[in-house]
């Protein structure tokens, strides 16, 4: 067989490859170009759920939070916040993925309401703010 030149692979719809070095070139192509869309899908499926302004409903009143300020706080460690994710943040869900309106079970595991899930997990880290920024009281975070 001569190597570094094009010969037709029936077997394959009539393809064209390029052996190099006894590999086909197409298998070669493929795998940098599905490396590349998948890291591509990663960022802009991360940068498209990481919104600056994320508000969520509540009868109580709308909570608005703003995701900046957030990760800037948990110091860029994701799990603070999505505690089941990486802490990159790689793989970090939205919350209502989870948690719904009603406590359920997934997976044979219990999952708390979306309220309680927030309430324990939004309220606790805002009660140990250090500089008391964070609201506490549910006016504060709460406005309709």
């Amino acid at each position: 067989m001569v190597y570094n030149s094009i010969y037709r692979n029936y077997s394959e719809f009539g393809s064209y490859k390029l052996k190099v070095g006894g590999y086909a070139m197409n298998k070669l192509f493929a795998a940098i170009l599905t490396l590349a869309l998948v890291a591509l899908s990663a960022a802009a499926i991360h940068a498209g759920e990481a919104k600056d302004v994320i508000t969520l409903p509540s009868k109580q009143g709308a909570v608005t939070l703003t995701h900046k300020a957030h990760v800037a706080h948990a110091q860029k460690k994701c799990n603070a916040c999505h505690h089941l994710d990486k802490a990159d943040g790689s793989d970090a869900k939205k919350c209502s993925q989870c948690h719904k309106e009603k406590e359920s079970e997934v997976n044979g595991k219990k999952v708390i309401s979306a309220k309680d899930a927030f309430h324990q997990n939004c309220k606790d880290c805002h009660k140990k703010d250090a500089a008391k920024k964070a609201p506490t009281t549910c006016k504060g975070c709460h406005v309709k």
